[in-house]
């Protein structure tokens, strides 16, 4: 799979999420095609772990597609949506406050030990 940022191809097997220090907001090598809170975009400012949010829960639903959902905006898998929150929180959270490169191999295999260490069950969305 392919994303565009820019005029420029970028293989989604490395996600790259950069910050501005001015504004807060993010630059990345992906759309944010999907939200659960609309008034949230990857460069809102002073909203960061809203921002983590919905940049987590754009990767995850590259990185894992399958059985969809609707959501406020677009649509994705269930795992994604039941690990968006957890992966802002151990993973995203952690990187530098710059942004930086995440591989795609290392989210799966985060998924992946999730998955042997917690039976999880879908996130319910408020209406």
């Amino acid at each position: 799979m392919i994303a565009l940022t820019k005029g420029r191809s970028v293989s989604t097997s490395l996600f790259v999420c950069l910050r501005d220090a001015k504004t807060g907001g993010f630059t990345t090598n992906f759309y944010q095609a999907v939200s659960v809170d609309p008034s949230v975009s990857f460069s809102t400012p002073n909203r960061r772990n809203d921002v983590l949010n919905s940049i987590a829960l754009n990767i995850l639903a590259i990185a894992f597609p399958g059985e969809e959902i609707e959501l406020p905006v677009g649509r994705c898998s269930t795992i994604a949506v039941s690990l968006h929150q957890l992966f802002a929180d151990q993973v995203l959270s952690t990187m530098p406050e710059e942004g930086g490169n995440l591989p795609c191999e290392v989210v799966k295999d985060w998924a992946r030990e999730i998955s042997l260490n917690t039976v999880m069950e879908p996130t319910k969305l408020s209406a």
